[in-house]
């Protein structure tokens, strides 16, 4: 029983599994999908608000790049933020698809962030870390993976 097991094992890890990105290609990924979104995007009422922060999210892709799932892992304080950055990321993002060992295009995940802040406002060295506390919004998720 444990023999097939570790024989399951084995051939689960084998040549089929994904290669891990490089942390080159993990950077790239991560701005490419924050350049879909610009400060034409920034919703009318959070102008109106004045609503600011820093929003990280996590997208799913599928093999031709797009962008099938968006969830937020730490909410920017402000709904209307939030809900802009996954609804940008569905309708715009593409980005370069995972391959497998064969060299096939694979789904896969990523995380990032994007820090919403006002037009013509200036980040100083001091604002950049300002936005308070991070609210978790998704359960199950390890701040450690960053």
């Amino acid at each position: 029983m444990i023999a097939a097991l570790l024989a399951a094992l084995a051939a689960s890890s084998g040549p089929s599994a994904l290669p891990e990105p490089s942390l080159r290609q993990q950077a790239e990924t991560r701005r490419a999908l924050t350049r879909f979104i610009s400060v034409r995007d920034y919703p009318r009422e959070a102008l109106r608000r004045r609503a600011e922060g820093r929003v990280e999210f996590e997208v799913e892709t599928t093999g031709e790049g797009r962008v099938s799932d968006c969830r937020i892992l730490y909410s920017s304080g402000h709904a209307l933020l939030d809900e802009r950055t996954c609804a940008i990321m569905r309708e715009r993002a593409r980005i370069a698809p995972r391959r497998d060992a064969q060299g096939r295009p694979v789904s896969g995940r990523v995380r990032t962030a994007y820090n919403w802040i006002m037009p013509g406002a200036r980040l100083t060295p001091v604002d950049s870390r300002a936005y308070g506390p991070r609210r978790v919004v998704a359960r199950g998720y390890d701040p450690s993976l960053r």
